[in-house]
């Protein structure tokens, strides 16, 4: 419908072409890539989802010793979870289907 289209040229306009540094109660890049990803399977989109896995990689990302990514002292469990969160809906979506989903078991 129209209406449809119009949300999505919204999001189009508003859309963060950049890695999401988490995914929180006040950072929402990371859910905002999903559902673009979703909605319209962009390659840009694509590249935005794998560059902030890429930021939550090792060497990248400092890790605690049994592995859990440490983004932030204060709740850094929130973030680790919360990214696992993001990379198991990524291979859903069809995203690095055995590897996402592999990293976020290791940090939940």
């Amino acid at each position: 419908t129209d209406k449809d289209q119009q949300y999505m040229d919204d999001a189009n306009v508003r859309y963060i072409h950049e890695p999401a540094w988490g995914f929180s109660w006040d950072e929402k890049i990371a859910g905002n890539h999903l559902l673009m990803y979703k909605f319209t399977q962009d390659d840009a989109v694509k590249a935005d989802i794998e560059s902030t896995m890429t930021l939550w990689s090792k060497p990248a990302m400092p890790y605690s010793p049994k592995c859990m990514a440490f983004r932030l002292e204060w709740g850094p469990l929130r973030y680790s979870a919360n990214t696992g969160f993001f990379a198991l809906m990524a291979a859903h979506y069809g995203l690095h289907a055995s590897s996402y989903p592999q990293w976020a078991m290791c940090q939940i």
